[in-house]
């Protein structure tokens, strides 16, 4: 993200050169440095329509002369372009429900008025910010949202005509900057329910935010030497207090990011439900040999983020370095590992030797342990008849166990053991929790079965 702005920046910069100055140098360069933003970060893309909108202020030249001086975006997103459907990165996660993209986006907008308040009193600052998926139009946080940002586009039309081509020019920049985490274009959550809001969102869009507090003091300068409402040397050290304000608001951040292990958890006290903190500080604490509190984290992102596999491989793992081989095991069956099944595999086989060394000693399970004993014959070893076996054993625990059940139901089928099928689904329909998608497969099994 860092090296995104550095280089959409630069290319900015390229661009001005060639275009106030006629360096035709700096027109290859900024095709280089936008291609390397392109591949530092996608939000790049946004580049070519802020330089689009800059060129709009410009009256004195014809627009088709003004457009070829596009071509190094032009090139620059080609190539991007390409290297993406080379490697088939093209996949983008967004919902088909209008409503749920309304809501996303007002999520965002919500997420725009604590931006602003940061710049101009940046308190608070913490890595990868976050907020709750706003779940109706019609709840206060939504309502107040909506009734804020229209009282502000009211006002942009009311005053239009006072508002200078800069100054839109600077709102066109700073929205289309905010445009690619406005949940429009792709979700970008944090766990289960939250979106990312993080304050590294800001880091091009403070750009034209700063240069329009710098105009809003010069029009206060101009404006307070016709009215002679202060001495002009008290607006000076009021601005030379706002930039030693920031400066030391810097300075503090920079202290904070220089040990990872204290930025993470002076964020964890702002957001202590953000899954991906809780699984850095998990992972910090791994590094750190505190295995003990590496478990806790992983625990709190599973919490916030139940279906992601990497935080239940995390705390198998973080189980079975304590010793807790079976706890270890049902985390790393609780999920389908995806691109870690390798990884996996090799660690339910080795915890597994563990777990029936403790059998042979004479250790006895309870009903979730025997479930996870069966998952792993099933998915690891493909021991169809251990498998019963183990689920058998869970069912009997706990009579109310409906993932025993359920998967007795579908060893039994996959054996041809019709009868015995039929009993296991005719139970899981009789249990109160049981999934709608586990009483549905077992009514329909079970009447085929039948």
């Amino acid at each position: 993200i860092l090296l995104s702005a550095f280089f959409v920046l630069s290319s900015f910069v390229l661009f001005l050169e060639f275009y106030k100055n006629r360096r035709a140098f700096c027109l290859p360069l900024a095709a280089f440095t936008f291609l390397g933003a392109l591949l530092c970060k996608e939000s790049a893309a946004m580049l070519p329509l802020e330089v689009l909108g800059f060129m709009a202020l410009d009256r004195t030249k014809p627009w088709l002369r003004k457009l070829s001086c596009l071509w190094p975006f032009v090139a620059g997103m080609a190539v991007y372009l390409f290297l993406r459907i080379h490697f088939g990165i093209t996949a983008m996660h967004q919902s088909s429900r209008p409503l749920v993209l309304i809501l996303g986006f007002v999520t965002f907008l919500r997420s725009l008025i604590t931006d602003l308040r940061l710049f101009i009193f940046p308190v608070g600052l913490h890595y990868d910010r976050s907020l709750p998926f706003m779940l109706s139009l019609a709840q206060p946080q939504a309502v107040f949202t909506c009734l804020f940002w229209a009282i502000a586009a009211a006002l942009v039309v009311f005053y239009h005509r006072k508002i200078s081509p800069m100054v839109f020019f600077l709102f066109w920049w700073f929205g289309l900057e905010m445009f690619p985490v406005s949940q429009l274009v792709v979700s970008i959550g944090v766990g289960a329910g939250h979106v990312s809001t993080a304050d590294h969102f800001l880091y091009v869009a403070a750009v034209p935010v700063f240069i329009g507090m710098v105009l809003a003091y010069q029009k206060l300068n101009q404006l307070n030497a016709v009215k002679n409402w202060v001495q002009p040397v008290f607006l000076k050290i009021l601005a030379g207090g706002l930039v030693a304000f920031f400066l030391l608001i810097a300075i503090e951040q920079s202290i904070y990011a220089s040990n990872e292990y204290s930025m993470v958890n002076r964020s964890l006290q702002f957001d202590p439900n953000n899954s991906r903190l809780q699984g850095e500080m998990g992972m910090l604490s791994v590094f750190r040999g505190d295995i003990p509190n590496a478990q806790q984290h992983f625990q709190m992102a599973i919490r916030s983020d139940p279906f992601n596999p990497q935080y239940h491989i995390a705390l198998g793992t973080a189980l079975c370095q304590q010793r807790e081989w079976i706890q270890g095991l049902a985390q790393y069956m609780a999920l389908d590992p995806g691109k870690d099944r390798d990884l996996v595999d090799r660690e339910s086989r080795l915890t597994m030797q563990h777990i029936q060394n403790q059998l042979a000693s004479g250790k006895t399970f309870d009903s979730r342990g025997w479930l996870a004993i069966g998952i792993y014959h099933v998915k690891i070893d493909h021991d169809l008849k251990a498998a019963i076996e183990a689920f058998k054993k869970s069912a009997a625990l706990d009579p109310a166990q409906t993932d025993a059940w359920f998967n007795l139901g579908s060893l039994f089928e996959a054996t041809h053991n019709r009868q015995a099928a039929v009993a296991a689904y005719t139970k899981v329909l009789g249990l109160p929790q049981a999934t709608d998608f586990q009483k549905n497969f077992a009514a329909q099994h079970a009447a085929a079965l039948k």
